[in-house]
């Protein structure tokens, strides 16, 4: 006995043939777009033979412009100072001593004047044989209580000017002036009371030690 087809069968297999066909035509559109035909490859080349045409005309007279101008000879000149490698004279700053400032910093009222002060005592000690160098002076065991503070020292242009200036030669005090202390610690200080005191400013006591 055959099998009867039912509707739905037929309506999916007409579906299916209208979607093989407009498939087809896609194909068909796509190849045709990316090939093309004979008449249009011949009017790309009369087009890029037309485009060259004007190309060797526009040089052409390019030459004719350029034979116009005068040519200049430019005669070679004798390298510079700046460019054969002498060196050029320059006024450079040496930096300030890193611990004569951090010390000065922490000692100091802040000001010029006691910044000056404390960077004198302390180039005052070196010139005078308490050490070989700035960090000898400021690190000699129980000198400087500030020496070894994990305190960031409050450094401000002021302090480095005075700092530059004491290592200019621009002191405070004469060579003898060697110790400073607070008022207070020299209240309680029986060392500091054995000093003759030369000046009381910017907080801090300056001293040398007595004559006689």
């Amino acid at each position: 006995m055959r099998r009867r087809i039912t509707r739905l069968e037929i309506w999916l297999l007409v579906t299916l043939i209208a979607f093989i066909a407009v498939l087809s035509l896609f194909v068909i559109g796509t190849i045709k777009s990316f090939v093309p035909n004979a008449n249009e490859i011949k009017a790309d080349q009369k087009r890029m033979l037309e485009e060259l045409k004007i190309m060797e005309s526009d040089l052409a007279m390019m030459a004719q412009f350029v034979d116009k101008f005068e040519v200049i000879p430019i005669t070679p000149t004798e390298p510079t100072a700046e460019y054969i490698g002498e060196p050029i004279e320059t006024t450079v700053k040496e930096p300030v001593d890193e611990w004569l400032v951090k010390i000065t910093a922490l000692e100091c009222d802040g000001s010029y004047e006691g910044a000056l002060g404390v960077a004198t005592v302390i180039l005052n000690r070196l010139e005078t044989g308490w050490g070989d160098t700035i960090h000898d002076v400021v690190s000699a065991p129980g000198q400087f209580s500030v020496y070894g503070s994990k305190r960031k020292p409050p450094i401000t242009e002021t302090i480095i000017k005075a700092c530059e200036d004491a290592m200019s030669g621009i002191r405070a005090f004469g060579p003898d002036v060697q110790y400073f202390c607070t008022p207070k610690a020299y209240e309680r200080s029986s060392f500091f009371q054995t000093l003759e005191v030369v000046d009381r400013y910017a907080g801090t006591v300056w001293c040398r030690k007595a004559r006689g």
